[in-house]
């Protein structure tokens, strides 16, 4: 039997991977955009969890099922871990071709490329409130390559990798992704 799961996004990138890891498993994965709530949840928590945890309460206490949200970022050595919460509201003006030949600008000459994406996903339901966290750790690329994925995708290099995320065939980064490994932990949780 197929178990519903509203994901709190507007993000049709975003649902289709949860989807993809998802239903394989039994689950169907719904958007908000597939209820026609277009509603804009104020994400002013501290920490990824924090904002994760915001927008699964705000959706669950709405429609009473279970609700998964999630957020996640990119945090960048060079630059004091910035933009890390920020990453989704960072220059929001522009769109992420720009947000990434920015950064790409910003580290021209800079030798330490660290960066790391983090993913904390929160799971509401009756009697239930847990959190998942999941990190990949790799490198910013000199120039933005690729054409899959999104967000910082194209500048992203995950460590034993030399192809961005966005270079990446989708089962591939579905497999290592900062995502993936926290959904990891939410469909163990699930299967117990």
């Amino acid at each position: 039997m197929t178990k519903k799961i509203l994901l709190a996004s507007h993000n049709a990138h975003k649902k289709e991977e949860f989807k993809a890891i998802l239903e394989p498993l039994g689950y169907d994965v719904i958007g908000t955009d597939d209820i026609n709530d277009q509603s804009e949840v104020v994400e002013d928590g501290r920490t990824f969890i924090a904002n994760a945890r915001i927008k699964a309460r705000y959706y669950y206490e709405k429609y009473h099922m279970m609700t998964i949200a999630d957020d996640s970022g990119i945090s960048i050595r060079y630059l004091n871990g910035f933009p890390d919460i920020h990453s989704a509201r960072f220059l929001s003006d522009l769109p992420y071709k720009e947000k990434n030949d920015l950064i790409v600008r910003m580290m021209r000459d800079i030798s330490d490329r660290y960066a790391y994406y983090t993913c904390a996903i929160s799971l509401m339901d009756k009697d239930v409130d847990e959190d998942f966290i999941g990190i990949m750790e790799g490198t910013i690329a000199t120039s933005p390559e690729g054409k899959n994925g999104f967000g910082y995708d194209p500048i992203f290099i995950p460590r034993g990798f030399d192809l961005t995320l966005a270079e990446m065939p989708a089962e591939l980064k579905n497999r290592i992704s900062h995502r993936y490994m926290a959904i990891k932990g939410l469909v163990d949780y699930l299967a117990h």
